[in-house]
């Protein structure tokens, strides 16, 4: 378990790291087009293979340098993961709160959405939602397919602890004392939450990054 966190948190510094500075260690623009590249043997035209000198990792069918845009494009991808982590997360507590302490309505409603979500892939819905909205390069079309049915291990993780949290005397002496479920939540339960929280955002960035790198195997396009 430490070693996979470990492994986790490598990366993300890792790729934290490339967000701040990718801008500067883009070898050209990341914009650029070029139609023929010159080299000491030939005359190339796009897109330029692997290894090319100054393309190292070539080009797309425009002549950009894709190391370039790999490096900058990082910086709106991230900004954008760590929105759709941190809805996710945010969605995942408040229905697994109100499927434990939501009134018997509000309750089957939430345990029904969850069932209704979770029974269809995170991948699945995410390109379910591109195919039905379009597959356009807004990044709000990608927000929302990311988001709304990527929610559904946190809500269960915060739907077992509220259940043990239920439990507890410190819960029967909130209730005595007149506090509302509400009061419960925001005062009790977050607090309890609270050390899981980053650990919980972090595999939510994995989980968002796997879905993104499938629907761009896919050649679904992200923002520019």
């Amino acid at each position: 378990w430490r070693t996979r966190h470990l492994i986790d948190i490598s990366i993300i510094l890792m790729t934290l790291f490339i967000t701040l500075t990718g801008q500067w260690l883009a070898p050209h623009d990341q914009r650029e087009r070029l139609t023929v590249l010159i080299t000491a043997d030939a005359y190339l035209t796009p897109p330029f293979p692997i290894g090319t000198p100054g393309y190292w990792l070539g080009s797309d069918q425009y002549g950009r340098d894709l190391l370039s845009r790999l490096l900058v494009g990082t910086r709106p991808t991230m900004l954008a993961i760590g929105v759709v982590a941190l809805l996710r997360v945010f969605i995942g507590v408040a229905l697994g709160s109100i499927m434990v302490f939501g009134s018997s309505l509000w309750a089957a409603v939430g345990a029904v959405v969850y069932r209704i979500i979770t029974i269809i892939p995170v991948f699945l819905s995410a390109l379910l939602t591109l195919v039905f909205v379009g597959s356009h390069t807004d990044l709000w079309v990608f927000l929302v397919a990311l988001t709304w049915s990527g929610w559904g291990e946190v809500a269960q993780y915060v739907e077992a602890r509220a259940r043990e949290f239920r439990e507890q005397p410190v819960y029967e002496a909130a209730r005595s004392g007149g506090s509302s479920h509400i009061s419960i939540v925001l005062f009790h339960l977050l607090r309890l939450l609270t050390p899981a929280l980053p650990a919980l955002l972090l595999r939510e960035i994995g989980n968002t990054l796997v879905v993104l790198a499938g629907l761009g195997f896919l050649r679904y396009r992200d923002w520019e």
